[in-house]
């Protein structure tokens, strides 16, 4: 990429794709920004104020909220999965936009 025309970028910037595409990708990380959020508000909200809820009994010591707090690491993994499948297609993108202006199609 070092040996790109530097005014790429400039004129991929104006260009109504990439606006589209920067859209997409700011609303994927908002969304997953807010999901995150919300479950880990839950996770340090509900044991305080859902204690009869958190506390029901699954398996001998095994609790609901034990269950939920051990949930993050698949729930992080999943949105982190989510993210890069996401930005993968974003990237593709891009660089269809860039082969595009290389082909002075833009």
């Amino acid at each position: 990429m070092a040996s790109q025309d530097p005014n790429v970028w400039q004129i991929l910037d104006q260009c109504e794709e990439l606006t589209r595409i920067k859209r997409e990708k700011n609303t994927l990380s908002l969304t997953l920004l807010l999901i995150a959020a919300a479950y880990y508000a839950t996770l340090l909200l509900g044991p305080t104020s859902l204690k009869a809820f958190f506390s029901l009994p699954l398996a001998g010591e095994l609790n609901i909220g034990t269950v939920f707090a051990i949930s993050q690491y698949p729930f992080c993994g999943l949105l982190a999965w989510i993210y890069l499948r996401k930005m993968r297609s974003v990237d593709r993108q891009v660089t269809s936009l860039v082969k595009q202006y290389k082909q002075g199609e833009l």
